[in-house]
């Protein structure tokens, strides 16, 4: 719910201050203006993206019935507070918001789901009460856990995840993630066996949600074009969801509104909402939603890149020797390769390319069919391109090797990511609809997923040793540049 600046911790606060400072108010504004003509309304396709027709009718039936009898206290509890907010208008709902935010004394760290009187009431209905062991519980206990949770656990199914309420501030404390600021979406969907309370990493998240007390608040504006607040605070949490991240190509969140609740998933085009349902009136259809985030869904159709494999702590430590951040194997073109400690850069805005670098080593089986990393370290660069512009790997490709410029890192290999099973390219467009087509069917643009290889090796410009050191990097940039522009390469391609 709230958001608070932290200074990056691995900056000093003279490098790059302009770039690590962050003003909430601006970067929500920034969005907001970012997001104008760039979200859908009321598209079912939401719901097939996550499989909600898949689920048994007669378990879905028996869930709802249930939800409605065992937990009747909550129900009735959540629509009272509904109906107390209700007589209060969004401004005043709003203020309430931000000076709960400002009166609290501990919103550097520890706490931050703040909101209107009501609002904080529903969090332990909708949320708590996850248990362990319940297979040995008698059903009376089992069936006085809150909504979500009797959900998620009714028919003594093991769910792959859990919605908790966020318990405190998530921090910037990684190392590619400076700049952040700390924020605390509402709930919390992580993977069982994660400590996502205990946790303050965005990484240890597969989804989030998002709380308002009145069904005036959600996402859908009464009039054409206008934005409304929980949609630029959700998409907020996106963007700092996907840069920390990086290989999720987009992310889910549920928003719940009032006893409304819809579906919005956030990619690097816009956002797409399903139709909203009310959550005691069509319970069934809050009972596939919640099944399917919590126990059918696998971590790729809840956007990972298919083309990634997301490896251990103990699968890391063995391969690059450092277990500071899970490392991951990554197709390209073809090869594999294995990712090298955290990100070089990871994009923090939403839409546009989302481009994020990494350190790697070619990844391969020995004769035993052992992993190992082979060759010298190289640098791997994804970003999202327009499908009407030239690929980078292609201007990469085009340079004779006699007219290579100098301060222009050299190209090993690379080209658009494919889906591995349709051969199809990953575009935002095949990401949304099915079945999957090729770039050639559409005139319209859409974003297209994009990987390449170089094997050079760079240091951040913040990073110089010495005044020397900054100005030889800004020469190699400038002769860099000058050179393709000075050819037959646009300057809107450079980059």
């Amino acid at each position: 719910m709230a958001t608070v600046d932290e200074p990056p911790p691995n900056l000093t606060a003279v490098v790059l201050t302009h770039i690590v400072d962050s003003n909430f108010d601006s970067s929500r504004g920034a969005i907001k203006a970012d997001l104008a003509g760039k979200i859908v309304y009321d598209d079912p396709n939401v719901f097939r993206r996550l499989c909600v027709s898949a689920h048994e009718d007669r378990l879905v039936n028996r869930s709802a019935e249930s939800l409605k009898t065992y937990c009747a206290v909550d129900i009735n509890l959540l629509k009272e507070l509904v109906a107390k907010a209700s007589f209060k208008s969004v401004e005043i709902l709003e203020q309430e918001e931000n000076d709960d935010k400002a009166n609290n004394q501990e919103k550097d760290r520890r706490s931050g789901n703040h909101g209107s009187v009501e609002e904080k009431k529903m969090y332990p209905p909708l949320v708590r009460d996850y248990l362990d062991g319940f297979f040995f519980l008698p059903l009376n206990i089992l069936y006085q856990m809150r909504l979500f949770a009797h959900i998620v656990q009714f028919n003594q199914t093991i769910g792959r995840r859990k919605f908790e309420n966020t318990s405190g501030m998530l921090k910037a404390d990684e190392q590619h993630m400076f700049g952040f600021p700390s924020a605390s979406p509402d709930i919390t969907i992580s993977l069982e066996g994660v400590d996502a309370a205990g946790s303050k990493n965005w990484h240890h998240r597969d989804a989030f949600g998002e709380v308002k007390p009145t069904k005036k608040q959600g996402p859908k504006p009464a009039t054409g074009g206008t934005i409304l607040p929980i949609v630029t605070q959700c998409a907020d949490y996106a963007r700092l969801f996907m840069s920390a991240r990086p290989f999720m190509l987009f992310c889910v969140g549920i928003l719940i509104f009032g006893t409304e609740f819809c579906v919005g998933i956030f990619d690097r085009d816009g956002i797409t909402f399903s139709p909203n349902y009310d959550m005691f009136e069509d319970t069934e259809t809050l009972v596939r939603v919640v099944r399917s985030l919590a126990c059918e869904l696998t971590i790729n159709e809840i956007g990972l890149d298919p083309t990634v494999k997301l490896l251990t702590d103990e699968e890391t430590k063995a391969l690059t020797g450092q277990n500071v951040y899970p490392s991951a194997v990554v197709s390209c073109a073809g090869r594999d390769l294995c990712t090298i400690g955290p990100p070089i850069w990871s994009s923090v805005s939403l839409l546009g390319r989302g481009t994020n670098v990494w350190c790697t080593k070619e990844y391969v089986l020995d004769k035993d069919q052992i992993p190992r990393l082979r060759g010298n370290k190289m640098i791997m660069k994804t970003a999202w391109r327009n499908s009407g512009r030239t690929p980078e790997s292609d201007i990469y490709k085009a340079i004779e090797e006699d007219q290579y410029p100098k301060g222009l890192a050299r190209f090993e290999f690379g080209g658009d990511v494919l889906f591995p099973l349709s051969r199809f390219p990953i575009t935002v467009r095949n990401l949304r609809n099915e079945p999957h087509q090729n770039l050639l069917i559409h005139s319209n643009a859409t974003p297209v997923l994009h990987r390449l290889v170089l094997s050079t090796i760079g240091r951040p410009m913040w990073d110089y040793q010495s005044e020397f050191d900054l100005l030889c990097g800004f020469r190699d940039s400038i002769r860099g540049e000058s050179s393709l522009f000075g050819g037959w390469v646009s300057s809107l391609t450079i980059s």
